[in-house]
């Protein structure tokens, strides 16, 4: 019932906001809750908005290991078994995107989910490999998939590092379409007011030479936490058998950002 929902979140709300919750109270009542979150069966609509709520009033009660764990939940939208079942089934779409819509919620810390390390894939690789499995063009992408809105949320929190990590692959058309996508969109503008305020980021990586081996470094956690599941039209600027070469100017990819700000 939405209304006593609504009445037990105000409720807590001022007893956070006038006397607090004593911890072990505070970690007996989300035991419940977070016993349900360990099993991929058990999510669903109800329970993603009901953390949400929490998370909005008691964010800083939690750690990044809540992220880990919606991470490896995403993850599993891109078994063979769950693709082959799920493929065309918005429920399980708006599920995974009701996920990724906790990653702005989360504390601070939550800022490593945006970059790829070896033992797990970023939230904007899963984020591109989910859209290449709903079977749906790249030009309609940006109008209809569930997953850009939540995903916008939380790379407007951390704009400055989103920036730096789009522009760091602005050669790769996988990002730069969704980037510009993105900053083009009403749910972008924090990131788009960020960037135009950074115009000597857009010098560097788009009207600069930039040296052989800069991007790889930059891609490399990206290329191996993808490694069976590659990201679609993933651009590298390494030669055959791992020989750097000297990345492209972007001027092309820089002009479109400049036209857009």
């Amino acid at each position: 019932n939405e209304k006593v929902v609504t009445a037990a979140l105000d409720g807590l709300t001022h007893m956070v906001n006038n006397q607090g919750i004593p911890k072990e109270l505070l970690q007996q009542s989300l035991r419940p809750i977070l016993l349900h979150l360990q099993r991929h069966s058990h999510l669903n609509i109800p329970l993603l908005k009901g953390i949400a709520k929490l998370l909005k009033l008691l964010s800083h009660n939690f750690n990044t290991t809540l992220g880990e764990k919606l991470v490896n939940h995403l993850k599993k939208w891109l078994e063979p078994d769950k693709l082959a079942n799920n493929r065309h089934d918005y429920e399980e779409t708006k599920l995974a995107a009701a996920i990724i819509e906790l990653f702005h919620l989360l504390p601070s810390q939550a800022s490593k989910f945006l970059e790829s390390t070896p033992e797990r894939p970023g939230l904007v690789v899963l984020t591109i490999q989910l859209e290449a499995h709903m079977g749906i063009g790249a030009p309609a992408l940006d109008m209809i998939s569930p997953y850009r809105k939540p995903l916008t949320k939380y790379l407007n929190r951390y704009a400055d590092t989103a920036i730096e990590y789009f522009l760091v692959r602005i050669s790769n058309p996988s990002y730069f379409v969704r980037f510009l996508d993105i900053i083009s969109s009403e749910e972008g503008i924090p990131v788009r007011d960020k960037l135009a305020a950074s115009s000597d980021k857009i010098i560097k990586h788009c009207f600069t030479k930039k040296k052989g081996g800069e991007k790889e470094k930059s891609e490399a956690s990206e290329s191996k936490s993808n490694a069976k599941s590659p990201t679609p039209g993933s651009a590298t600027t390494s030669g055959k058998d791992g020989q750097k070469k000297d990345p492209p100017n972007s001027s092309f990819e820089g002009v479109k950002l400049v036209s857009v700000l």
